[in-house]
């Protein structure tokens, strides 16, 4: 089941919401601003996630251009 995030701040993220385990659907322009490099958001989510000592699975929907995430394991 994919959930959209809605009223994340644009310059950070609820990582504690996002990575509670279910699978969350990120717009880009409403959700994060996609940044210089392709992908960054995902650079990101890694980076959090591994300083919270767990790992995430980041994808991007075709349909939309948007990116999911998950916490996995």
């Amino acid at each position: 089941m994919i959930e959209i995030v809605k009223g994340t701040p644009k310059n950070r993220y609820d990582w504690d919401r996002l990575f509670d385990g279910n699978v969350w659907e990120l717009v880009p322009g409403e959700d994060f601003i996609v940044g210089t490099r392709p992908f960054a958001l995902r650079t990101a989510a890694l980076m959090a996630a591994s300083r919270r000592g767990f790992k995430v699975v980041v994808g991007k929907t075709p349909k939309r251009d948007s990116v999911w995430i998950q916490r996995v394991g």
